[in-house]
Parts: structure tokens; sequence; C-alpha cells
């Protein structure tokens, strides 16, 4: 089980990429309940790595690598 600071450090991580990347779904998470905006930001952080997957490959294979790696390291 991840500590509570390193758990916040990967909510913080999660915050930043969508900013960087989905600002208007920064925005909009923004909105939310402080308590449930850290979940929001985590899952649509996880929605645009998925989604760059299908961009950055052109074969199978290296598009489900890079899944099992997303998947053990979020």
């Amino acid at each position: 089980m991840p500590s509570a600071n390193r758990l916040d450090e990967a909510y913080r991580y999660c915050e930043g990429l969508v900013r960087d990347h989905d600002r208007d779904r920064w925005l909009a998470d923004g909105l939310l309940p402080e308590q449930k905006r850290r979940h929001a930001f985590a899952i649509h952080a996880f929605s645009y790595e998925a989604g760059r997957i299908r961009e950055s490959v052109h074969e199978a294979m290296p598009g489900e690598i890079r899944l099992q790696w997303l998947d053990r390291c979020h």
C-alpha cells in the first residue's frame, strides 16, 4: 500500500497532466467538491494516457506493452 505522501504526489502528477493537456476537463474538474476532484483528475489523466497510445503506436504489440506498463505504473 502506498504511503499517503506518495499517493498525494501521484494525484498532483495527474492534476498537472490534465491541466497541461486537457484544459477543459481540468477547469470542469475544478467545479467538483474538493474530496472528489483528485479522483476525477486521476481518471482523466488515465484517459489521456490511454488515448496517447492509440496515436503513438502503429502496431498492436507496442500498444499492448504500453498498456501493461500504464496499468503497473499508475
